[in-house]
Order: C-alpha cells, then structure tokens, then sequence
C-alpha cells in the first residue's frame, strides 16, 4: 500500500510562506490487469502540470491539498477521468478504444491521425478482411475498396501459382510497357512491417497474421516512398505480441475446389466432323452433292467417320483435372509483460490447383521480441519463408482443343502417343497425344 508524501515547497513572496502539497500514487492497467508503460496523467484544466507512469505502470503526482480531477490518455486506450483521494493508492484500470485505433492511417514510415494526413487513404482492420472470406488478404481487399482491382487472367485459372494482376485507380492504357519494364508497371509498391516486399509474399501471407492495411492511392504517398509508389501503395502492418501469461492459438482452415466446365459447351464428334466437313477449312471444298472434292480428304473424313459411327466420342477435359484440397494451419504462441514481450508464429499451407500437378507449398514462421526500457522500445522480428511450386507440364489448352473423334488409347489400353498422321504438302502432320505427354514422368518444379 502506497502512502501519503508530504511536500513543503517555499514560495519567495512578500512573505515567506509554506504551503503543503500532497503526493498522490497509483498504479495504471490495461483491461488484462497488466501494467501500462508511457500513461499520461494530467491534472484537468491545468497547463504543465502531468506526469507519465514508469515501466511497472506506477506514478506519482504532487499536488496542492484540495480536490481535484487526474486525466489519464494513453493511445489506444480511452481517456479516463479519476478524483484521487488522500492516503488511498489509486489502481486505474484503462479500456481499449477500437474507434480511436480506426482513425490511424499507416504508412509504413510513421502511424498519422487520419484527420491530419493529407493524402487518400483507406485502412481496413483484420476483422473486415475476414469478414469476406479467407482465400487470401489480396482478394478481401478488393472487395472492401473500389479502387483496389484485381483483373481476372482467364488463361492462368486456378492456378495457384499464377501471379495476381492488381493496381490501384486503374490501369494505363499505352501497350507494350510489360515487355519495356520487364514486370507490370501497373503494379503498386507493397510494404511490410515497414519493408518492401513483394506481390508473392503479401499473397501467401496468412490472413491471421494481419492487424491491418492501408492503401496510399495518391501522389502523397510519392513523398514517402519516391517513384516507385507512383501506382500506389499498400502498408501491412502484422500483429503485435500481446502481454500477458503464455498462450497457445490455432487457426486451420480447409477448402476444397473444382472445374466449372457448364462454358465449355463443345461439339460431340459427329458434330465436329460435319462442322469441319461443310466448312471446308479441313476438308476443302465440296461438290453440289456435299461430297469431298479430293481424294486424299475424302479418305481422311472417311476413316474418322467411320470411327464415330462405330461410337468414338471421346471426351478430353476431364484428363488434366481434379478435385483441389486446400488446407491451411497457424500456430501461434504469444506473452510477456510491459518490459518484455514475445510471440512465436508457424504456418503451414498446401494450396491445390484443379490441375494436376499444380501445387503450391509454404512455410513459414516469425519471431517477434519487443523490450522496453524506460521510454525507449526496441522490437526485434526474424521471418523464415520457404515456398515450393508446382506447375502442371501440359496446359489444359491442349486437351480443350483435342478432338472428340480421336481416341485416347489403343486396343491394349495403351496410350497413343500419335493420334493421328496424315500427308500434307510437304510432308507429313502428326497429331500428338496430350495425355501422352502428360503421362511422362516431367515436372515443372520450383522455390522461393
């Protein structure tokens, strides 16, 4: 228990007098009953006249007898207003203020008062990218704020591995500056924790992990970063270690994925025999009964036909494709105090492509080890990152545009590995087997 000082200050008047003033203590706490470091406290409606709590979140304040009003502020907390009492040790517990959090903007420099920053803006918490789903932190984004696009690249699918195509008010329009620049030069300038990064890592970064993010969308965040932000900017900032007893946390989450082949509304083989037939593109041309002009095509269409009549009508899409299982696990182990914190992440993730043989494995973990002594705080973070990449050897491209009329095996069951080959001027043309190619023991493997 904390007791009364008694404070004789002189005070050089006309006459000497000794005034007694009295010292009041307390301690300040969060709402974990952990003591808070750096608290403001102030007597209300005077100038100068505060002082701030220590590392064990005590303090002391010396005042004229009387009653007064101490105002407690911290950040993040919600001010609050307390009327010490002589010879009573004051235990002033402060709450946390989600809306005054909210009113930040991060720019990955410094963490600015939305009010008094100048750029625009948009910062958005964990839970309002959580609230959309948890694909990943990119995809959340661009539902929450119109001016964060992600354009769809119908060509890469689902493929895990396929970069996203982002940027931020748009893209430009003049052609070609892909192959100029070697890379998009739509892309926004990506920052984590304060460093820049890449489009890769902010994509695998666990959704669980994340405190918050903002977008730079102006010529303000220029100032900061230079021209590499002239596309804009996106600030991650990562979760804090929270003080308090050792505690463990799990997150795990499991999707599963399939084709959506209803677009791909192809011909069956007879149809396809008789498009190319009467279009004359394959065939050339025919006569005023229908029939093929050329022998050797008239031949060719013949043996084909011949095949679908027997019941050939061979269906390719499905070869390359399957069932995708996704599955994602995070570890997380946090605690200390107000002088020393410390929290440990592990993540593991599997994301499955719907083609086979397209994967895409991470790995990764963070030690994160804050300390604080006096008013001086020091943060120390350490992230190992291992990804590993998968890509599918045959593109699904060649098994769309296979026809109908060729089968896919022999009589033994054995895949072909020529389909089909026919004379041409020239030469010979061969029609290759995709799922022969695809049946070879290749892989297009890689890591970061």
């Amino acid at each position: 228990m904390f007791g009364v000082t008694v404070c004789n200050v002189v005070y050089a008047q006309q006459s000497n007098t000794i005034e007694r003033k009295v010292v009041y203590k307390g301690v300040v706490v969060d709402d974990q009953d952990l003591p808070l470091a750096g608290v403001n406290v102030s007597l209300k409606d005077a100038k100068n006249v505060g002082v701030t709590t220590d590392t064990e979140g005590k303090f002391q304040i010396c005042l004229l007898p009387g009653k007064h009003i101490l105002v407690f502020t911290y950040i993040g907390m919600k001010t609050q207003e307390v009327r010490p009492q002589e010879g009573r040790t004051l235990t002033v517990r402060l709450e946390q203020d989600a809306t005054q959090l909210g009113e930040t903007v991060v720019t990955g420099i410094y963490t600015r008062k939305a009010e008094s920053f100048t750029g625009a803006a948009s910062t958005y918490k964990a839970e309002e990218l959580k609230s959309i789903g948890n694909q990943n932190i990119l995809q959340s984004l661009s539902a929450l704020d119109p001016s964060f696009m992600i354009t769809e690249n119908n060509l890469a699918g689902s493929d895990p591995n396929a970069a996203l195509d982002v940027s931020i008010n748009g893209k430009t329009s003049i052609n070609g500056l892909s192959d100029t620049y070697g890379g998009d030069p739509n892309r926004p300038l990506f920052i984590l924790d304060g460093f820049e990064t890449t489009l890769e890592r902010i994509t695998d970064l666990s959704m669980d992990r994340v405190e918050s993010i903002t977008i730079l969308k102006d010529a303000a965040s220029t100032a900061i970063y230079g021209s590499k932000a002239s596309n804009g900017v996106i600030v991650v900032e990562t979760k804090k270690p929270e003080a308090g007893k050792l505690r463990f946390t799990y997150n795990g989450n499991y999707q599963v994925g399939w084709a959506d082949l209803s677009d791909y509304n192809l011909m069956n083989a007879a149809e396809k025999l008789q498009f190319e037939k009467l279009s004359g593109h394959i065939y050339g041309a025919l006569d005023e009964n229908g029939e093929i002009l050329m022998d050797d095509q008239r031949a060719l269409f013949y043996s084909r036909y011949k095949k679908v009549v027997a019941g050939l009508d061979t269906y390719w899409m499905n070869e390359p494709l399957r069932t995708a299982f996704t599955h994602d696990h995070s570890l997380n182990a946090e605690g200390g105090d107000s002088a020393f914190r410390y929290g440990l992440t592990l993540r593991y993730k599997d994301n499955q492509g719907v083609m086979k043989n397209s994967d895409r494995q991470n790995i990764d973990g963070t030690v994160n080890l804050s300390y604080r002594i006096d008013r001086f705080n020091f943060s120390n973070q350490t992230n190992i990152y291992y990804t590993e990449i998968d890509n599918n050897t045959v593109p699904f491209s060649q098994f769309s545009r296979a026809n109908p009329y060729y089968s896919k095996y022999d009589e033994n069951g054995e895949v072909y590995k020529v389909l089909e080959s026919y004379s041409v001027v020239g030469g010979t043309e061969y029609q290759y087997n995709p799922l022969w190619n695809y049946k070879q023991n290749s892989f297009n493997r890689g890591n970061e």
